[in-house]
């Protein structure tokens, strides 16, 4: 299990799923529930006795900015190995008919990759616009020239609601919790990443569309708009691979800055440039306790939404036709359904790390909004699929994650930065890059 399988040299037979961007923190994780519920003959009692589907996973990614360790990791925790591996880069149409000739059986399609940062986006459109549909364009000309009924689940983002989460009203006093924002939300993204999530599922729907109705191809989608993806395997060896890189996320950044406090405070030089404050934007929000509210999603409940779309879209092709929304595609929102404040993220992970994290509050920043909350009822009801996690299993799970896989990586930076820092330097830098991220956009 300490190694991927080659891709094969002649066509494999075997029914498979292709999971894109698959080496990624949610495609690994998700690559990780294929392998634990893709066993041939097994039942599962959550469908009422029906068998599992069978199928093997085929993952290609470009490890760009992903890590092998990550499906290293999912085939050991599943003890099941991934049945290949392509590293190519999916801009690349040639070397993507390959992967489709050389696995002719598959029937299911998990798209992840594309490039996520919203920062990025801003600063460079094109990049995003050429990247994230190009690659998208490819694999759907792929699986429109492979004339076979293919499952298609598409990684989208609550990031497509954009501006108007701002007009959103929320009832955070209310019996039932907040009413958060359902599929019928009008979308108005705020960023170019944002925009070219959209976008693709809007080519979704129109391939869908004229697969169905022009050729008799049954192209068969479900979308899947995340909100605020948090956490690790439970075993706290799969999680957001950061490496030595300093994190963009909320719950990586404060698991990160508790880590390093905690090691400052057992050594004899309690200061250093790694320990800075965390910046909460805001502390005016419309919240309980003026900081922003997110709905937090433990990456676990994430990755099995995925399985539960896949097993919906096979039912449809069997049974479920009289339900089909226009086009054969089928959008659903995936979160909690319920807000925590970025001050009790912090507050839960000092309760589980057992250090005193250090807080700034500072302006709020352009384009963030103070609430963003799903209403992900849809996907319950018609994906048989619900949240199991609490915010404290998110934290106490990416805590596991920070001390096990992530400390080692951080040895000789501190080794390095006890041998040049002074005993009495009290410098604490401004420059922490601790930016919260706005509803969904990770």
């Amino acid at each position: 299990m300490d190694s991927l399988n080659d891709p094969p040299l002649k066509p494999c037979e075997k029914p498979c799923i292709l999971v894109t961007g698959g080496a990624g923190y949610i495609g690994s994780n998700t690559v990780l529930e294929l392998l634990l519920r893709g066993q041939q003959g097994e039942l599962d009692d959550s469908t009422e006795g029906k068998a599992k589907l069978a199928w093997e996973v085929v993952v290609v990614d470009n490890l760009r900015s992903s890590k092998i360790d990550a499906l290293i990791q999912a085939q050991q925790i599943a003890r099941k190995k991934i049945h290949a591996f392509h590293k190519i880069d999916l801009l690349d149409k040639d070397a993507l008919d390959k992967v489709f000739r050389l696995h002719p059986n598959i029937w299911g399609i998990i798209h992840f990759a594309s490039a996520k940062s919203v920062a990025e986006s801003l600063v460079n459109p094109l990049l995003y616009y050429n990247l994230n549909i190009g690659i998208t364009l490819n694999l759907l000309n792929c699986v429109v020239e492979s004339k076979k009924n293919i499952a298609f689940v598409f990684s989208s983002s609550a990031c497509v609601y954009g501006s108007s989460l701002d007009e959103q009203q929320y009832d955070l006093n209310g019996a039932d919790g907040a009413q958060g924002v359902t599929e019928t939300c009008s979308t108005k993204p705020k960023s170019p990443y944002g925009r070219t999530k959209l976008y693709i599922e809007e080519i979704i729907r129109d391939v869908c569309y004229t697969q169905t109705k022009q050729h008799g191809v049954v192209l068969r989608s479900a979308i899947l708009r995340y909100f605020n993806p948090v956490g690790a395997h439970s075993s706290g060896h799969l999680g957001e691979y950061n490496g030595t890189q300093e994190p963009a996320n909320l719950v990586p950044i404060v698991t990160r800055l508790a880590r390093r406090v905690k090691r400052a405070q057992a050594t004899i030089c309690h200061k250093s440039p790694f320990v800075k404050p965390f910046k909460i934007f805001g502390g005016d929000w419309p919240t309980p306790d003026g900081s922003p509210i997110r709905d937090f999603l433990h990456i676990t409940d994430l990755a099995k939404s995925h399985v539960c779309a896949l097993e919906f879209l096979t039912e449809v092709n069997q049974a479920i036709t009289s339900t089909l929304e226009p086009w054969n595609c089928w959008t659903y929102n995936i979160g909690c359904g319920r807000g925590y404040s970025v001050k009790q993220v912090v507050e839960m992970v000092e309760k589980i790390s057992g250090v005193q994290i250090p807080v700034e509050i500072h302006e709020r920043r352009d384009g963030d909004v103070g609430i963003a909350i799903s209403d992900s009822s849809k996907a319950e009801a018609e994906l048989n699929w619900t949240t199991q996690k609490s915010l404290e299993d998110m934290c106490r799970d990416a805590w596991k994650f920070e001390m096990k896989y992530l400390e080692p990586l951080d040895e000789e930076l501190w080794r390095l930065e006890l041998i040049q820092l002074p005993v009495n330097d009290t410098t604490v830098s401004d420059d922490n890059n601790s930016l919260f991220a706005v509803a969904a956009e990770q």
